[in-house]
């Protein structure tokens, strides 16, 4: 660019303040890549004072590795940084501990096991998110994929709203066996443990702090958010956003999927494989559910089942019914195009 615009000014007796503005550049900048290259030095240098002291690039990898990382903030990166504030500038600091964040998280994603739920209302998942002004309660079935209406309120929820929209659900679809929640107090409130009690349906709580237990309702969240994105500009009255959200739902549930050989959460839902449990067997599950928690529990020195002997217990049963399948992530093998292979 410096020898173009020298040569137009030479050329055609074009001041350089006109081709500076021209192409939209400061003159300091302008001159100061000239006086560089005149010196056979780089024309562009990376802002800030250089570092005068070697780093080993590998050694601070492993450091931030061994860093707890999230989704996107890492703890401790401050004092790390610190430390070799004389070695590393501030600005690629943040990106060498963003590149190894996001492979741990890469890691972390491929390491989950994928579970299977292999009948309609085997189990339901609820769960929450924040919209707007409002909060939308959510509710899927886990096999299926298919999204109940969601409960939308312009406050946050408690024990008897969650309640009473639970009710209205089990009493047009009928109960599941299994509820998957987290550990929030709206959700554990004695109206919904009622609830539950009276319908025979058993609980599995989410290990605290650890919301890929719920999984699918934590990616069922993010569909929601997707689709409601393309509404924010609109209007946020109550009433509008109610009825948003239940638009978002329907259309979700008539998206052909993937994971469904192409059919749509709706047409899986309402088919003839329903998971129709009655008192007695209901009763069964639990006992057996329950008996091997106490063993469990009692075998590790505790005198009442702890919430990871009946998450575990609840997972034998699982199994051992064939009504889940836990797989592993395999390797995955590099993909060879036909055109490139040869004998």
């Amino acid at each position: 660019m410096v020898e173009k615009m020298e040569s137009i000014k030479s050329q055609y007796g074009v001041s350089i303040l006109s081709l500076v503005d021209l192409a939209q550049l400061s003159l300091p900048s302008y001159m100061r890549w000239k006086k560089r290259l005149s010196a056979s030095q780089e024309p562009i240098r990376k802002p800030g004072a250089k570092k005068v002291l070697p780093i080993d690039l590998k050694k601070l990898k492993r450091r931030i590795d061994s860093l707890t990382h999230g989704k996107k903030r890492s703890n401790g990166t401050g004092q790390l940084y610190h430390a070799n504030r004389q070695r590393i500038s501030r600005r690629e600091f943040n990106a060498l501990v963003r590149e190894v964040r996001d492979e741990f998280n890469r890691r972390q994603v491929v390491s989950r096991c994928q579970v299977d739920w292999l009948r309609p209302d085997l189990a339901w998942a609820l769960d929450g998110l924040e919209y707007g002004q409002c909060h939308v309660q959510n509710l899927q079935d886990l096999c299926s994929r298919y999204k109940f209406v969601p409960l939308t309120t312009s406050c946050f929820p408690c024990g008897e709203s969650i309640a009473g929209y639970l009710s209205r659900h089990l009493t047009r679809f009928g109960p599941p066996l299994f509820l998957k929640r987290d550990n929030g107090s709206h959700l554990n409130h004695i109206s919904v443990n009622d609830l539950l009690e009276e319908h025979m349906i058993i609980p599995i709580n989410s290990p605290v702090y650890t919301p890929t237990y719920n999984g699918a309702i934590e990616h069922s969240q993010g569909e929601l958010k997707t689709w409601l994105r393309q509404w924010e500009d609109t209007t946020h009255r109550e009433s509008d956003i109610a009825v948003r959200v239940e638009n978002a739902a329907h259309g979700i549930n008539h998206r052909p999927r993937q994971s469904l050989s192409g059919e749509n959460a709706c047409r899986s839902y309402f088919s003839s494989s329903r998971l129709r449990a009655n008192k007695r067997k209901r009763k069964e599950v639990f006992d057996w559910i329950q008996d091997l928690a106490v063993d469990i529990s009692a075998k590790s020195g505790k005198d009442k089942i702890s919430p990871t002997a009946w998450r575990v217990s609840a997972r034998k049963w699982l199994e051992k019914n064939r009504m889940i399948v836990i797989r592993k992530p395999a390797e995955v093998l590099p993909l060879f195009f036909l055109k490139n292979c040869h004998n």
